[in-house]
């Protein structure tokens, strides 16, 4: 099992590395961004945003997922990259003709279908590429491609929004402009293009097989995106789009959270795909999914008590209001984290109906939370929605995951701890320090044992490490 910890760590690290950039040049740029947009700005940034990544896996039937796939499986195989491009050069034609349709209706602008068009254009083609890239193991010309984008991300930011002051516009500018670099930057190390077959046919049986493993996980990313973007349309249609601009920060903060699951995600969905065991006999799934709970939770306790500091840091002017909305959130990304972990279980046994399934069961719930709680409560009303949403995602795959692999892990334990969770987030709503301490205490003494033996484990992994390089 050493050797799998040993794979699962390295692709952790350098994805690490490549991802962390970026992710915190995002945070970090939070501060910025809410001194130089407005509200009624950044809600708008936000809708256009999240309205891209619905279109993506739409117009390009996520053929990238497939790709990365089979291509684990067979590494040689170009054809699998080839009817992927292919794919997404249709949905990309189709997409163009409707936008260039509705910029004959009235009352659109035509700047933003534009920006909706080049987003969708550099983050589908920097998809494929960087899926293809981490396929062939190729992970480290990933990093780099990855710490490109992000140089050319702050670089933009810095001359569009700062020096020229271009507003909306020069955002989604340096948006682009650093996907489209990470995608040059593969291109030309690793000449990806010259590997794609165009004339590939997407009717033979080897493109039949590809999209009926991405065509079910294109239900998985619309009822994915109805639960982490559908809100923001509710909460503009019902508060106002400087509400939804309040909104759109409080994500903020808990995309901290995300940034660790995100980089755990990618080196995870890797090792669950090539190490995949139903009987889980040496108890690397259940021990991973423990570990990584246990993380999670942690990380998340220690933001929701610092909460407010954060958004003092964070938040210029009017802004700071979203810090009301920030404890539900993280714990929503909490139980989404988990969510992801198991679906990659299904992703390794190639059922990614199911995993659809429950993630489209998830978007009823937040859809109809959505409609009966905002106008009530406003946005802490979505918050809750989403929370609740992530919640029974997590609960049915759980459930679900059951037929494919036995995970050696106490869930009798686990519900204790996401009771205290649950209840630091009220006390944190209420502004009641004391409860939220306690609740805090409360759970690192109930995982103090796997905490101790995950330091045990990694000092003697780091130990191994150093005596193997000396010899």
């Amino acid at each position: 099992m050493e050797k799998k910890y040993d794979a699962l760590s390295r692709n952790f690290l350098l994805f690490t590395i490549g991802s962390f950039g970026q992710k915190v040049l995002t945070f970090l740029l939070v501060p910025l961004y809410t001194s130089l947009l407005t509200t009624e700005q950044y809600g708008l940034i936000d809708l256009i945003s999240t309205s891209t990544t619905l279109l993506i896996p739409v117009f390009t039937a996520n053929i990238a997922e497939a790709v990365m796939r089979f291509t684990l499986q067979d590494q040689d195989n170009r054809e699998f990259l080839s009817i992927g491009a292919a794919v997404m050069a249709r949905g990309t034609g189709v997409l163009a003709v409707i936008l260039l349709l509705l910029s004959a209706v009235p009352g659109i602008p035509g700047s933003y279908l534009v920006w909706t068009f080049l987003l969708y254009l550099a983050g589908s083609g920097n998809g494929l590429y960087q899926n293809y890239v981490r396929a062939v193991g190729q992970i480290r010309m990933y990093v780099l491609s990855s710490l490109m984008q992000t140089a050319v991300m702050l670089l933009s930011n810095v001359v569009f929004l700062v020096w020229l002051n271009r507003g909306v516009d020069g955002y989604f500018l340096s948006q682009v402009l650093g996907a489209l670099a990470g995608i040059g930057f593969l291109e030309g190390n690793l000449g990806v293009a010259r590997k794609i077959h165009w004339k590939v046919c997407v009717k033979g049986e080897t493109a039949r097989v590809l999209l009926r493993y991405s065509i079910p996980t294109i239900f998985t990313a619309l009822a994915w995106w109805i639960n982490s973007s559908l809100d923001h349309y509710f909460v503009t249609a019902l508060c106002g789009i400087a509400a939804n601009g309040i909104y759109a920060v409080a994500y903020k903060i808990p995309n901290i959270l995300g940034v660790f699951q995100g980089i755990f995600q990618q080196a995870w969905t890797l090792s669950a795909i090539t190490e995949f065991d139903s009987q889980d006999s040496d108890g690397f799934f259940g021990k991973t999914y423990t570990y990584y709970q246990c993380t999670m939770l942690l990380i998340c306790c220690a933001m929701i008590l610092g909460n407010r500091v954060l958004c003092r840091i964070l938040y210029a002017k009017e802004f700071f209001e979203a810090w009301r909305y920030v404890p539900v959130l993280l714990a929503a990304s909490f139980f989404s984290a988990l969510s992801g972990y198991l679906g990659s279980i299904f992703a390794a046994a190639k059922d990614t109906k199911t995993c659809a399934y429950s993630t489209v069961a998830s978007a009823l719930v937040n859809v109809v939370l959505n409609t009966l709680w905002i106008p009530r409560y406003g946005i802490l009303g979505a918050a809750c929605a989403t929370l609740a949403a992530y919640f029974a995602s997590w609960g049915i795959r759980v459930v679900v995951s059951r037929k494919y692999i036995r995970m050696k892990c106490s869930f009798a334990k686990d519900a204790g701890a996401y009771c205290l969770l649950l209840i630091q987030v009220v006390a944190a709503l209420k502004g009641n320090y004391v409860v939220q301490i306690l609740a805090a205490a409360g759970l690192a003494a109930l995982y103090v044992r796997e905490y101790r033996q995950a330091a045990r484990q990694l000092l003697a992994w780091l130990a191994q490490k150093r005596k193997g390089r000396h010899t």
